[in-house]
């Protein structure tokens, strides 16, 4: 779980344009999120922004998350890395209207080339890849239902479902890379994943961002639950 400094940190990626969209709106919410969320009488929680859109290539997906989880990636304003307590991911799902929490991801299985032309690579799963002793499939830390719960407490209304098939595409392939970077780096299951829906205007991009902050502070609260020996 967290580590014992003053905040809690949280690396925010967020996808960019791919296929027939232009844009990607996991990209602008990511963009939105505030800096800071302070909460009196508890440990403030800094979100800080990955300057690079997630771009649909294996290579960003392997080593962009081993540098977040080794603590060597520099985010928006930094001039230094940080180590993190958490990491969310988020990419657009154009075909849904609302938000999807994910609850995990799948070791292999992916037949789409990326934009780069490269494909999967087996080299991560075969022998003695990095990969070949993990499950093939790996889940979040998080109750992710009882987080979904509580942000649909603080903002009523919203179409917010859990989801248990992220795709099985890029998205998805940077949800386990983060989760198996976790694990083998800091024995840590402390990631998120939120798909966002496809719309664009300026209220949506700000509930997006509301619905973001919400999930990652749910997240943080479960962590001090369980510090503390509360069962989830």
């Amino acid at each position: 779980m967290a580590s014992d400094k003053r905040d809690f940190v949280v690396m925010v990626t967020g996808g960019g344009a791919y296929g027939e969209y232009d844009f990607n709106t996991a990209a602008m919410i990511r963009d939105e999120l505030p800096q800071r969320v302070d909460r009196p009488g508890k440990r403030c929680i800094r979100i800080l922004r990955h300057p690079v859109d997630t771009p649909c290539t294996y290579d960003w997906g392997i080593e962009a998350m081993d540098e977040i989880w080794s603590g060597k990636a520099i985010a928006v304003g930094e001039e230094a890395p940080v180590e993190i307590d958490l990491a969310l991911h988020m990419g657009m799902r154009p075909r849904y209207p609302g938000y999807c929490f994910e609850t995990g991801a799948r070791r292999e299985g992916y037949k789409h080339p990326g934009e780069d032309g490269k494909y999967y690579p087996r080299e991560l799963v075969d022998g003695n890849g990095p990969w070949a002793q993990l499950p093939e499939y790996l889940y979040s830390g998080f109750n992710i239902e009882q987080i979904i719960s509580s942000v649909g407490d603080r903002l009523p209304g919203l179409d917010l479902k859990i989801s248990h098939d992220a795709g099985w595409y890029f998205c998805e392939f940077e949800f386990f890379s983060s989760l198996a970077n976790a694990k083998l780096k800091r024995n840590s299951s402390n990631v998120l994943y939120l798909h966002v829906p496809l719309h664009r205007s300026k209220d949506a991009i700000a509930t997006g961002a509301r619905v973001a902050t919400e999930f990652i502070t749910a997240a943080v609260e479960q962590i001090e639950a369980h510090q503390q020996g509360v069962r989830l």
